[in-house]
């Protein structure tokens, strides 16, 4: 299964899977809300085409505590993200990041999470995939995601 996770806000962090390898991560920084809108519909339909990408998660904002003005942002971001994804019928959830905490052990405050999770990128992936913050939770929300299947596959197989 070939997996795109997606952090999104201003400057997107981005991971690609095939069959639970991380094969790339990165960032896409935005300059405004307005060059997002216009440029990110584009660059999810090519990126998914391009790579044969079959399911896509991200971040949910909601979930995780987003408010005010940050939030509508981010739900335009992810509405596109849904637009394009329906449009290549691929399949497309959102993503608590609550769940890191069973996978990676990050726990805690906000910041000390964050630290954790890049920390852990680091040490499982290396550097080059934790530049940012938004790109190590990238990596974290694909690698987090990909073992919930697993153990929805293994709970299946199981009964």
């Amino acid at each position: 299964m070939k997996l795109l996770a997606i952090d999104p806000g201003n400057s997107m962090g981005l991971s690609c899977w095939n069959d639970g390898e991380l094969v790339d991560s990165f960032i896409w920084k935005f300059k405004s809300q307005v060059e997002a809108e216009i440029h990110l519909p584009h660059f999810i339909n090519d990126y998914v085409h391009i790579n044969n990408i079959e399911k896509i998660v991200y971040e949910d904002p909601v979930e995780n505590g987003k408010r005010g003005n940050n939030l509508i942002k981010l739900a335009k971001k992810c509405g596109i993200i849904i637009a394009v994804a329906s449009l290549k019928f691929i399949e497309c959830h959102s993503f608590n990041t609550s769940k890191l905490q069973t996978f990676i052990g990050a726990t805690g405050k906000t910041e000390s999470k964050k630290k954790r999770i890049k920390q852990w990128v680091i040490e499982k992936y290396g550097e080059e995939h934790a530049k940012t913050q938004d790109q190590a939770d990238a990596v974290a929300i694909g690698y987090s995601y990909i073992k919930i299947l697993k153990e929805l596959e293994n709970k299946n197989e199981s009964k």
